[in-house]
């Protein structure tokens, strides 16, 4: 039989912590992918609060809530070393600002549809928000609500850009 490489500490194999369920996600920050097989280290993050750096930024969509902010920078440092200038992590999505271009589509190349803690992630490149849109949040929809129906509703009011009901552990 043959045996299995190493690991590093706490990295646990894609079927342990995906198929056991959201219970042993704790235990398990990264799963890695079957392409990868890297673990980002823990170290300190540099990433600030401030005005925006020159330079590309990424988005990263699918962020599950265990992730930190020192993990993702971490993820794209091994991905595309050096070039990671800020990481921005909101609930469940995050923006990373790379230093060129050529850096930002390495890492969408090798890091889009990997998985961090049992979930894939989306990366690619940002997008501006529309110009001259507004965002409003609407609370306490019935799970069994389609956007299509929001859109429908708000419709009558205004021209409705996006719309996206966000399903989690709130709701």
């Amino acid at each position: 039989m043959a045996s299995e490489p190493a690991r590093p500490p706490g990295h646990k194999r894609q079927k342990d912590c995906c198929q056991r369920g959201a219970a042993s996600l704790s235990r398990a920050p990264f799963c890695g992918s079957a392409s990868s097989g890297f673990s980002p280290s823990l170290r300190a993050s540099s990433g600030r609060a401030g005005p925006v750096q020159p330079g590309v930024e990424v988005f990263v969509g699918g962020v599950p809530g265990g992730a930190s902010r020192v993990e993702l920078r971490d993820l794209f440092e091994v991905a595309v070393p050096g070039v990671v200038m800020k990481v921005a992590l909101m609930k469940q999505f995050a923006f990373i600002h790379l230093h060129d271009e050529a850096a930002a589509e390495r890492a969408i190349q090798k890091l889009n549809g990997h998985l961090l803690h049992c979930h894939r992630v989306v990366v690619e490149f940002s997008r501006p928000r529309p110009t001259h849109t507004v965002k409003t949040f609407v609370g306490n929809v019935s799970a069994a609500s389609i956007s299509g129906e929001l859109r429908v509703l708000f419709q009558e009011f205004r021209p409705v850009i996006e719309c996206h009901i966000m399903k989690g552990a709130w709701g």
